[in-house]
């Protein structure tokens, strides 16, 4: 079955980036992300695929905006869209079985937010003060936690590759 996805990394108030850019290097986070995305569709706003520089390998990128005058990347398998119906029109009518992770900013997670049915969250065991973009508020009772990939007992701990102790956790919709 297809899935709609939405993976982020976001702080104990939300938080998921200052300036379009992530809070923090979390490189077990970058490779799990990488592992998990690769082979399947991501999708991102402009100003995400903006501060990314690139499209992502090994991955159909969407890139949704309004500017309808907004250039297509030359790679294969990029896309341009310019609404949330036309994303999931292009999923639905896919004759295979990739999933679709939404990647990001802050206005991309919260126009799929409703059309999910997993969320993949690596919460970040910090606070930070200087930050412009938040994940949507989430009514966590309408999801349950089905695993941990990451980490000894969830958690993985700050060190040299981590600035940060971190637990990702998968959830699935309930309701």
């Amino acid at each position: 079955m297809k899935e709609v996805i939405a993976i982020t990394a976001m702080d104990e108030n939300n938080a998921i980036g200052k300036d379009n850019k992530l809070l923090c290097t979390l490189k077990d986070d970058m490779e799990y992300f990488r592992s998990v995305t690769e082979g399947h569709i991501v999708v991102m706003g402009r100003n995400t695929y903006r501060s990314i520089g690139r499209p992502l390998p090994n991955r159909i990128n969407i890139i949704l905006t309004k500017d309808k005058n907004f250039p297509i990347p030359k790679c294969l398998g990029c896309r341009v869209m310019h609404s949330v119906s036309e994303v999931l029109s292009f999923h639905s009518n896919l004759n295979n079985d990739k999933d679709m992770f939404i990647i990001g900013g802050e206005q991309v997670y919260e126009s799929f937010l409703p059309y999910c049915n997993k969320l993949i969250v690596s919460h970040i065991l910090a606070s930070f003060d200087d930050v412009d973009a938040h994940f949507p508020e989430v009514d966590w009772t309408k999801w349950e936690p089905i695993g941990h990939p990451l980490g000894e007992e969830g958690w993985v701990s700050a060190d040299d590759r981590n600035e940060y102790a971190f637990s990702t956790v998968i959830y699935r919709k309930t309701v």
